[in-house]
């Protein structure tokens, strides 16, 4: 668990600390926020996301990996793209194409004004959808004070409920026209493994691709998947999985991950295709 996340869930479990200390971050949100030298239109009314953006203190270790690993002309897919930071990072590095998908409406109409405060030479695309292992609809349950939680189960901290249509990413992939990926991103609250499920054909036409994901065996479960069977299927993909810990790629074990993977803890996780040289190895 996260500092911030301790704070939020733990220290400001009481509701009036919560709800107080939501008004006040949420007055600290400017119009835009600078990232690296990309522009992000937060939304002023998430206070966990786009306030840790804000304060300058938002997934620091991965934003230092992706700045690292992301080249120009590589073609990202930004899976969770919630208001479009990484996104946003790859445009700014000369990302070829960048694909972003997004399926809250709310988060979306964010998303779009990211990317287009970004726009450079890069083809961007941005989808309104979620994506998973077949096309069709699901529900997600929302969190009203995280923006970026958004999970397939009920949970009390998740008072809303909202249908969104489905689609894969092979599917996705094919009607763009993108024939392969370079770098894929992943952060669904548990979700990751239907999105690798509906992914064969794409992964399969993508040597070289770099994974970042967050591993949280917890939310796998209660999606309906399993933790050790998610990380067999991104070893089937091909992938070499790494642990980013701080600034360094350290080896992977699947069983100690998962035994010491517990409730709201999350792990980051790197896969590189085994056909590429791992991007960063400096452990």
């Amino acid at each position: 668990m996260s500092l911030s996340e301790f704070v939020y869930t733990v220290l400001l479990k009481p509701k009036p600390l919560r709800w107080l200390a939501n008004r006040i971050l949420c007055t600290m949100i400017p119009p835009e926020i600078q990232v690296r030298g990309a522009t992000v239109i937060p939304n002023p009314r998430d206070p966990v996301v786009c306030g840790a953006l804000a304060l300058g203190v938002y997934e620091k270790d991965e934003i230092s990996f992706f700045c690292e690993s992301f080249r120009a002309g590589m073609t990202l897919v930004d899976v969770g793209a919630n208001v479009g930071l990484y996104s946003a990072l790859a445009i700014k590095q000369g990302g070829g194409k960048v694909l972003a998908i997004e399926p809250l409406p709310e988060t979306f109409a964010f998303l779009q004004k990211t990317l287009a405060a970004n726009a450079t030479s890069s083809t961007v695309i941005c989808e309104n959808v979620a994506a998973g292992c077949e096309k069709g609809t699901l529900t997600l349950h929302c969190n009203p004070d995280n923006k970026g939680d958004n999970r397939l189960y009920p949970d009390p901290m998740l008072a809303h409920r909202r249908e969104v249509p489905v689609e894969t990413l092979d599917d996705l992939c094919e009607l763009h026209s993108i024939p392969h990926v370079d770098f894929l991103k992943i952060d669904v609250q548990g979700a990751e493994w239907l999105v690798i499920d509906g992914a064969s054909r794409i992964l399969s036409r993508s040597p070289g691709c770099i994974l970042m994901t967050e591993f949280w065996p917890d939310g796998i479960r209660k999606s309906g998947g399993d933790p050790r069977a998610y990380l067999n299927a991104l070893a089937s993909a091909g992938f070499e999985l790494s642990e980013l810990v701080g600034h360094k790629l350290e080896p992977l074990d699947p069983e100690k991950l998962i035994t010491t993977t517990n409730g709201r803890s999350y792990r980051n996780i790197v896969g590189v295709a085994r056909t590429t040289a791992n991007p960063r190895n400096d452990a």
